[in-house]
């Protein structure tokens, strides 16, 4: 009877229980990796490889991923895996693609150099049929080919300050655009453009050719890229990423100004978009001294008390994935909720990506320290979405509002004419609230920071912001000239 009972349970539930399995095998690098060696299965529907997803927040992938812990080369995905969707959902025609995460250096999986992946399967899942497959992830990304000659170049640049942090060798990455008639012998007023999330600097120099137009062609335009292993950096010095800030400051723009013939601190403008913004605004604050004005546009959080929608200053418990509206709890969204990226999907996919989301970004530059399971300080529970107040706590001292607040009779005379913020009315990712908190804050400071905001829904540098930016180095490059002719 007990038999007959089990085989008819197994029955009934077996429609329900997915077997899939996804065995991956790919050749162990002849060095030891870095960090854990981290194998994923990605699938997407459409033309596009799963593995070019990852890094597209309007179209992730269903994820799955599991820790070669042996380093044998083998792993087997299956139901019991940490994925973003269980098993037992897939349905339909998808393309399945084996990754395994090489790179110690880069955010997303197959995309690093030495990152490794398999040819993409199509592959039709059936509800209640079993799918069995073997990826062998034999295809290499190769490193990046630099322009190394001409107008345009792409570059490392070894940092001694960050490979002694990270016990090797360690190089940033930037590109440089020359001015027109670029002559080594004279000196030219830079700009340095940082890098949003996960934006590449090789491949954002047409890009931001065009932004900066005509009146870009008469400075040097250096794209500092702040990629790195758990995000961006941000260009700030971080206890988990390593000292960043002071590698920007103390090595790379003196080796910019001597290899490039940049006129110095009195011509060296800083700016970006997004996370890029942000590192803008942390670097005029943090190192006045080295730059002559700061243009950040749309910055990630410059005021904590508007951390997108969250107020991490208040004592009140929050939660990042719910929030309370008309007495209704609702999902909190990362963008306008018209796009549909929740929090919630976000830490999901994140805690399977195990580093290089935006989240986790957020938590490696602004936490104290690396835990003994090699993360940083976790500022939400990824179950429940509860914010951990300990944790958010510790962040302030990256907080902008707060930093000019507490450093004001300090800063004031340093930063006299430096700032200039923009933001579209309505940022797509809620940033807007942020800055008019810093306006407000400012004003009551007496700071002459300026404040512009693009009419409409954005979150971008406009054409005509990037003109004025123009404008205002040539108005002070022009300036310089004249002084010496004078002379």
């Amino acid at each position: 009877m007990k038999l007959l009972f089990y085989l008819l349970f197994s029955v009934l539930i077996s429609p329900l229980i997915s077997a899939h399995t996804f065995e991956i095998t790919y050749a162990v690098p002849n060095e030891k990796p870095v960090y854990k060696t981290r194998v994923y299965i990605a699938m997407s529907e459409g033309f596009r490889s799963p593995r070019s997803r990852i890094g597209d927040w309007s179209n992730l992938p269903i994820l799955y991923a599991v820790d070669d812990t042996d380093l044998d080369g083998k792993v087997t995905i299956n139901a019991k895996t940490l994925g973003t969707t269980p098993m037992t959902d897939l349905e339909g025609i998808l393309k399945v693609q084996a990754i395994v995460r090489i790179a110690p250096d880069w955010m997303l999986p197959g995309d690093g150099e030495g990152d490794l992946y398999s040819d993409a399967q199509k592959v039709e899942f059936v509800k209640g049929e079993d799918v069995e497959l073997k990826f062998d992830a034999n295809i290499v990304v190769n490193a990046p080919v630099f322009r190394n000659e001409g107008p345009v170049q792409d570059h490392y640049f070894r940092s001694d300050k960050l490979s002694e942090f990270h016990k090797r060798d360690y190089n940033m990455r930037y590109s440089v655009i020359l001015p027109e008639g670029w002559d080594k012998s004279k000196k030219y007023p830079v700009i340095i453009y940082v890098t949003g999330f996960s934006a590449v600097h090789q491949k954002s120099t047409r890009r931001i050719q065009r932004q900066f137009g005509k009146k870009g062609k008469q400075a040097i335009i250096v794209i500092a890229d702040a990629n790195c292993r758990w995000g961006h950096s941000v260009f700030a010095n971080s206890s988990v990423n390593g000292p960043w800030g002071d590698a920007l400051t103390y090595e790379l723009l003196p080796h910019i100004d001597k290899t490039y013939g940049g006129a110095g601190a009195e011509h060296r403008y800083i700016t970006g978009v997004s996370s890029g913004g942000w590192s803008a605004a942390w670097a005029i604050v943090a190192y006045p001294e080295a730059y002559a004005e700061a243009w950040p546009v749309s910055p990630d959080p410059v005021d904590f008390e508007a951390f997108q929608e969250l107020n991490l200053i208040d004592t009140e418990e929050d939660n990042l994935f719910i929030t309370t509206q008309q007495e209704e709890k609702v999902a909190r969204y990362i963008s306008l909720p018209s796009m549909g990226w929740t929090f919630e999907n976000m830490a999901n996919f994140e805690n399977v990506l195990g580093y290089g989301g935006q989240l986790l970004s957020f938590a490696a530059v602004f936490s104290p320290k690396m835990n003994a399971d090699g993360n940083p300080d976790a500022w939400y529970d990824v179950s429940t979405g509860k914010i951990d107040m300990k944790v958010t706590d510790a962040w302030k001292p990256y907080d902008i509002a707060q930093k000019l607040e507490e450093n004001w009779s300090k800063l004031e005379p340093k930063l006299k004419g430096k700032i200039h913020f923009a933001v579209h009315e309505t940022d797509i990712f809620h940033l807007d609230h942020s800055m008019r908190l810093l306006e407000k804050k400012c004003q009551k400071l007496g700071s002459d920071a300026t404040f512009t905001y693009f009419k409409g829904i954005g979150h971008h540098m406009t054409h005509n912001h990037a003109e004025k930016i123009m404008d205002s180095i040539l108005k002070r490059w022009n300036e310089r000239i004249e002084e010496n002719s004078a002379n």
